[in-house]
Order: C-alpha cells, then sequence, then structure tokens
C-alpha cells in the first residue's frame, strides 16, 4: 500500500521547499524521502504544484512522517508533529496524510 501525505503550504514568504521524512517510531530516526518544491501560489492547492509526496513504505512496520520547511537561504525550519497516515496536524494551517492504493 501507498501512503500520499498532503500539506497545506506555510504561511511564510521565504519558503521555497518542504523535506518529508519517515520513521518507524514516532521518535526517530528520521530518513530523509524528498524534497518538494513550494507550490508558487500557496492560497491554491494544486497537486500539479507538488504539494503532496506519494511513499512506499514497503512492508515496514509503522511510518510515521514529519514535514519540515526550508527558506530561500537553505535553513530548515522547525519540523512538524509527527504524524500517521489518515492523521490531521498543523503545519502553518494543517497537513495531512491519506492512505490511497495506488
Amino acid at each position: 500500500m501507498s501512503v500520499r501525505v498532503y500539506w497545506s503550504a506555510s504561511g511564510e514568504t521565504d519558503v521555497v521547499a518542504y523535506d518529508i521524512e519517515r520513521a518507524t517510531t514516532i521518535s526517530g530516526p528520521w530518513l530523509p524521502l524528498n524534497t518538494v518544491t513550494a507550490a508558487p501560489n500557496p492560497a491554491i492547492f494544486d497537486p500539479a504544484l507538488g504539494q503532496f509526496f506519494t511513499d512506499d513504505p514497503n512492508g515496514t512496520s509503522a511510518s510515521f512522517y514529519r514535514i519540515v520547511t526550508v527558506d530561500a537561504a537553505g535553513h530548515r525550519g522547525a519540523p512538524s508533529v509527527p504524524f500517521t497516515a489518515g492523521a490531521d496536524v498543523p503545519l502553518a494551517d494543517r497537513a495531512h496524510g491519506e492512505d490511497k492504493m495506488l
């Protein structure tokens, strides 16, 4: 089963990307999965602009995710609250994971 993680854009104007990380426990260690470029207009959600990431945990016992903002200078923000697929968590406005069969 694949997991698709969606999130709302950060309210910060200098965010240029989001790092997606996964762990098998809520406290880590965290494995970097991908960096997704921030959408040019954060007020509009458009999957084509990259505000989601699809992961295939490949039999991992439990998967926790978190999202970290990256600003124009390359500085990473504080990570979101860790979440599992299907749980709503805040990231600026909100972020959530959702199970999807692909």
